[in-house]
């Protein structure tokens, strides 16, 4: 009976060790999660903000190619041939990424825009607002090593780091912003390749 009730201490002892382990380790997964959520947030600062319903204009170019879609009323269309089948849901994207353009870090440059990929920029954005203002954004090489692109918006010149949607999002051809479906062959060969 004495050895019965020192094996059911022993296990009781060890079923307490193993609880409190338990809340120390929640403890510390719960304290990790928060800094990093707290990090995470505070390592992007907005440098562009405002309401997608307020862009009337995007105009972009990616890799030669300049793209320009103007929205009337609700309606987004391709400001050269409005007839071209815009697909809306993919303009409305292209306003919502462009609404909020965060920065992970302003950099203090270092050689000329040459060597960011900003003397030729891949990408050139300009969002155009309701209030008869405009935005400049000049996307350019990708940084493997912070997983992000340089940008310079217009009008400022320091030089950043972005890993918003403004840098990849705007890496679509026009033809990828038709609807499905609905270009006719001779149309895509001829007018928009």
């Amino acid at each position: 009976m004495v050895k019965e009730t020192q094996t059911l201490n022993k296990k009781r002892k060890t079923l307490i060790a193993l609880a409190a382990a338990l809340v120390v380790l929640l403890g510390a997964y719960f304290a990790v999660t928060a800094l990093t959520r707290t990090a995470d947030s505070e390592d992007e600062t907005v440098l562009f903000s405002c309401e997608a319903d307020d862009i009337t204009g995007i105009s972009y170019t990616v890799d030669g190619e300049e793209i320009w879609l103007v929205k009337d009323s609700e309606t987004w269309k391709y400001a050269t041939d409005e007839a071209f089948p815009l697909d809306g849901q993919k303009a409305q994207a292209l306003a919502a990424a462009a609404s909020e353009v965060t920065v992970t870090r302003k950099l203090e440059p270092k050689e000329e825009k040459e060597a960011y990929g900003l003397k030729t920029p891949k990408t050139k954005i300009t969002v155009s607002l309701l209030n008869g203002t405009s935005a400049v954004f000049e996307i350019g090489n990708y940084n493997a090593t912070t997983d992000s692109y340089y940008m310079m918006m217009e009008g400022d010149n320091n030089l950043y780091l972005t890993s918003s949607d403004i840098a990849t999002k705007f890496a679509s051809s026009l033809l990828e912003l038709a609807s499905a479906g609905q270009l006719p062959e001779k149309k895509v060969s001829a007018a928009y390749r």
